[in-house]
Parts: C-alpha cells; sequence; structure tokens
C-alpha cells in the first residue's frame, strides 16, 4: 500500500513493471490539492521510473503550457473549483485528454460510473495498493 501520511514512509512491494515505452511516456501529471497526496504519488512512482508534474488544482494544470506533455494523468475527484470530472470533461471536450486515471477517496458506485462516463480509463479509491496503481496505470497508457 502506498502511504499518503506526514512521514510520507512506503512499503513498497516493488514489482517490475513493463510499459514498453519512450522518454514522453514516462511523464505523468498529478492533480490533487492535497500535498502530501500528491508527494506519495510522485515518490512511489519515480520508483517506477517515472517522471512526474505535481498540480495542486485543475485550473493550475489546465493553465499550464507544457499541458500534452503527459502519457498518463491522475486526477483527484474532490477539489475546489473545477472538480475531476469536470475536468476531465474539459480537456476531451477541447481535444487535449490523455488516458486518465481518476482517484478518490470516496469509493462510491456513483463515482466509479460517472468516471467511467467521462473518459477515465479507471477509477481507483485512495489509499489503494501500489499494484492496483501500477494496473490502472498501464491500462491507461498502453490500453
Amino acid at each position: 500500500m502506498w502511504s499518503y501520511d506526514q512521514s510520507l514512509m512506503f512499503n513498497p512491494d516493488v514489482e517490475e513493471y513493463d510499459l514498453r515505452m519512450g522518454e514522453r511516456q514516462k511523464i505523468i501529471s498529478i492533480v490533487d490539492d492535497e500535498p502530501s497526496v500528491r508527494r506519495a504519488l510522485s515518490r512511489l512512482l519515480s520508483l517506477h521510473g517515472f517522471e512526474t508534474r505535481l498540480f495542486a488544482s485543475a485550473r493550475e494544470y489546465l493553465d499550464d503550457p507544457c499541458i500534452g506533455q503527459a502519457s498518463c494523468l491522475l486526477i483527484d475527484v474532490s477539489m475546489s473549483g473545477i472538480d475531476g470530472f469536470e475536468m476531465l470533461t474539459l480537456l476531451n471536450a477541447s481535444g487535449r485528454g490523455i488516458p486518465t486515471v481518476i482517484i478518490s477517496a470516496h469509493p462510491d458506485k456513483k463515482y466509479k460510473d460517472r468516471a467511467k462516463t467521462v473518459g477515465a480509463a479507471d477509477f481507483l479509491h485512495k489509499p489503494c495498493s501500489e499494484g492496483m496503481l501500477m494496473d490502472a496505470i498501464e491500462k491507461a497508457i498502453v490500453g
């Protein structure tokens, strides 16, 4: 399980994931309003060879000039301003959609159904296991 507590200690069950990716595809953007979650996810993904770009809000991500450089997007659902569902809807409507995994602390079936409706590759509730996260990212990127 990855952890996003203040100690940011991990107990990784590190497995090798060969996603057969080029350099561009090794970038994952993380959009979450909780700094500890962003840091924890970034550290975990770096253990698997990913470069991460961190954003505190949907607006910050949408305003970034490098918006299309990542191969996968991890979005929290519950953020102030634009939520994760609305963010993905805006990206897809503007033709800037990328493979996305939506994460949420709310394991509600309605959230999972809505994630599929807005085009997410997967929906995870946090905290999730490292394996589940890596599988979701692989599913999003590789298809």
